[in-house]
């Protein structure tokens, strides 16, 4: 993922389980990780990558997530 001196987001890789905000919306991952995708995410200040995870801090201190959560 990537944030931009805008506050955009930016996001690219394994899209599976949701985890860089993207929708797997082909059975072949891997021809769908190279494409960059504009994550729908407003006036972000900070981003946080995990292993089936990610966050953004929006310019109002809110925390947003997605992606796995098999575990609450």
């Amino acid at each position: 993922m990537a944030l931009t001196t805008d506050g955009e987001v930016f996001g690219w890789g394994d899209p599976e389980s949701g985890k860089i905000g993207r929708n797997l919306k082909t059975r072949n991952k891997n021809e769908q990780a190279l494409r960059i995708e504009k994550i729908h995410a407003r006036k972000v200040k900070d981003i946080f990558c995990g292993n089936h995870h990610s966050f953004y801090v929006s310019d109002k201190g809110q925390v947003f997530a997605w992606g796995l959560n098999n575990h609450g």
